[in-house]
């Protein structure tokens, strides 16, 4: 949230950006004057594309146990041998469910 106290002091302040989907916790009622004159803007689909491939890394980090030798603490072919035979998984014929199409879901499922 702006403090009250720095938009009294942005008299020239016209334009506010977020790198967040919302605006809500921005909001103040300094804010809503219309004579202030304030647009407001979001970066809403900026971070799709490389959440998205996140998302698609970690199904494959679970998929091929590679999260075991280190929580383990293993090193080493061994490690990899031991991960290996421990539940590992293709994702291939796997079904997805994404809650929420926004840009983030969107991006999954067109990667999945």
């Amino acid at each position: 949230r702006l403090p009250p106290e720095i938009l009294a002091k942005a008299e020239r302040l016209r334009w506010a950006t977020t790198p967040a989907a919302g605006i809500n916790y921005l909001w103040s009622s300094e804010l809503e004057n219309p004579e202030r004159g304030i647009t407001f803007s979001t970066t809403h689909g900026f971070h799709g594309i490389m959440m998205s491939e996140w998302v698609i890394g970690m199904l494959l980090m679970i998929g091929r146990r590679l999260d075991v030798p280190k929580v383990q603490g293993w090193s080493g072919f061994d490690a990899v041998a031991v991960a290996m035979s421990e539940g590992m998984f293709d994702l291939y014929g796997k079904t997805m469910v994404i809650v929420g199409l926004g840009s983030i879901g969107l991006h999954v499922a067109i990667r999945a």
